[in-house]
């Protein structure tokens, strides 16, 4: 899969360059999403490769790595255990 240049081709910013409600992603080389949609990654662990690369202001590593431990666990529980349920449809 292709990813979005940060430009439109005509100099102006394509949505992938903005941020809404912090900046946190801008400043890191690839933006998560661009690297969730390359490799296929679904919701859960495209959350983890989220919360690993960003930190908000006034979060603590701690908080950081809490929301990666909570959803290996929800990976766990959604990927493993329910799988097959027909109320999540696996």
């Amino acid at each position: 899969m292709k990813t979005p240049s940060k430009t439109n081709g005509k100099g102006s910013n394509f949505a992938i360059s903005r941020e809404v409600g912090g900046r946190h992603y801008n400043k890191l080389k690839i933006q998560p999403i661009e690297f969730i949609t390359a490799n296929n990654l679904d919701f859960i662990d495209g959350n983890i490769v989220k919360y690993a690369v960003r930190q908000k202001q006034g979060e603590s590593d701690n908080e950081r790595y809490d929301k990666i431990i909570h959803y290996c666990e929800l990976a766990k529980i959604f990927k493993h255990f329910l799988v097959g349920l027909p109320i999540y449809g696996f």
